[in-house]
């Protein structure tokens, strides 16, 4: 009977997971260590902050929430003319979802080099490890042996263990090539939960690993208008995602702008799964997205369409021009 019931404790447990995928964001490109820990780095400036905040499915059960927090600094190799970039990051990574308060917490530093190949191209390769820490709260699930005569009763079933730690790698590369007057573009390829830990709560469930495919592109259309487009490819398990969409860019100032003032509209589309319209403004240091997911899958009926909002804000510091370098991720 303990066997059975952990069992079928950790399949549920695994579907809070995400049905067999990992976690994601509709500001995908604002947290580049979630896409490819090569990304690491490739940022105007010497250090970054984002945070990210998403509430979803509140139309169809209890709200599932994410937030995330990345940082990363350049410890070596910040000007122009470094043949090299050495970056350090952290990303920390936090769920909650479900009546059983099912929450996980992923803490993995980062440590990422680009090299300088051509005068504009350049090869970036990340690795992204730390611990995972994850726990439920068994008071908020119901089972069959509690209801007699119509009343609820305290179940007489034993429970397996309600918290799991494990550890967790990844790593990937990113090619790229960056000049602020022509097009840029960037190709990467990375691979999360390379050893494929164990996450189930008292049985061997193991997380399969994630293979994406990221790309992004930037056209100048004036001195002060810029298009990016941005799109993932993921496969985890049988289960594959498609993401794509972009964002058209207004600069306040023509020309060199080291805090890059701007504002952005634009829209992405989840396949098979949500329409996600998106509004950018860079001021000063700061960086303020939203967006908001319109559900156009299976659960539409249920949710109404209506998805969830995402909120970011994002801080980059020292931003003179001795701490550029080219960017495949454009100007914004």
């Amino acid at each position: 009977m303990k066997k059975k019931i952990a069992i079928i404790l950790s399949i549920c447990l695994l579907a809070l997971q995400s049905f067999c995928q990992d976690l994601h964001f509709s500001q995908f490109y604002d947290m580049p260590l979630l896409r490819n820990p090569g990304l690491s780095g490739v940022f105007t400036g010497q250090f970054q902050a984002s945070t990210i905040y998403r509430n979803q499915w509140n139309d169809v059960t209890v709200p599932y929430q994410t937030m995330a927090l990345g940082a990363e600094y350049k410890v070596y190799g910040v000007d122009l003319e470094s043949p090299a970039t050495v970056s350090l990051g952290l990303q920390v990574l936090r769920d909650q979802a479900g009546a059983s308060n099912f929450t996980r917490t992923t803490y993995a530093p980062n440590i990422a080099v680009r090299t300088r190949i051509l005068q504009n191209l350049y090869l970036s390769t990340g690795f992204l490890a730390g611990p995972v820490t994850s726990s439920f709260n068994p008071n908020g699930l119901t089972w069959g042996d509690q209801y007699h005569n119509g009343t609820i009763e305290p179940t007489m079933q034993p429970l397996p263990l309600t918290g799991k730690n494990y550890f967790d790698f990844g790593a990937g590369t990113v090619l790229g090539q960056s000049d602020p007057d022509f097009t840029q573009w960037y190709l990467g390829f990375a691979v999360y939960h390379i050893f494929q830990p164990t996450v189930g709560f008292g049985s061997n469930d193991f997380l399969p690993r994630r293979y994406t495919v990221s790309g992004g592109l930037g056209l100048k259309m004036a001195e002060d208008e810029r298009l990016f487009f941005y799109g993932d490819a993921v496969r985890q398990s049988n289960q594959y995602e498609y993401y794509f969409g972009g964002l058209y860019t207004f600069y306040f100032v023509d020309g060199d702008d080291p805090n890059e003032e701007g504002l952005s509209f634009g829209a992405f589309y989840r396949w098979n799964d949500a329409l996600v319209p998106t509004v950018r403004l860079a001021y000063d240091n700061w960086i303020i997205g939203f967006s908001y997911d319109f559900n156009i899958s299976q659960l539409a009926p249920g949710s109404q369409v209506w998805g969830g909002p995402e909120l970011m804000v994002k801080f980059r510091g020292m931003p003179s021009s001795d701490k550029n370098i080219p960017c495949p991720r454009g100007r914004l």
